[in-house]
């Protein structure tokens, strides 16, 4: 059974981001998707390559996805929620240990 609120760290935002080319695919999950404030402040551009295979730097509007509903802005109120965020991001795929959490995630 699935739970209905998830967080997502920066580097798996970072990575649907960019594998998906944006985030729409979030809402048709049909879940709560929370990042914390930092990650609001630390997710600025992905990095791509552009068709001459030159890397572009693109600007990720993060407020713009709060704003849209797709993600939900969340910070930790005590201690024991900030272990358990910095416990949770150290521990790619707790239950598949060979696969990143935005890898399992994204259905590959």
């Amino acid at each position: 059974m699935w739970v209905d609120d998830h967080i997502i760290d920066c580097c798996s935002l970072l990575n649907l981001y960019t594998g998906w080319g944006g985030l729409a695919e979030l809402r048709e999950l049909r879940r709560t998707w929370y990042v914390c404030e930092a990650v609001l402040n630390e997710a600025e551009y992905t990095r791509e390559y552009g068709a001459d295979g030159v890397p572009v730097l693109i600007p990720l509007d993060m407020r713009g996805l709060i704003q849209s509903g797709i993600l939900h802005s969340a910070r930790p109120e005590t201690e024991a929620e900030i272990d358990d965020y910095v416990n949770f991001a150290c521990v790619p795929g707790v239950n598949y240990p060979d696969r990143s959490a935005s890898i399992i995630l994204s259905g590959a």
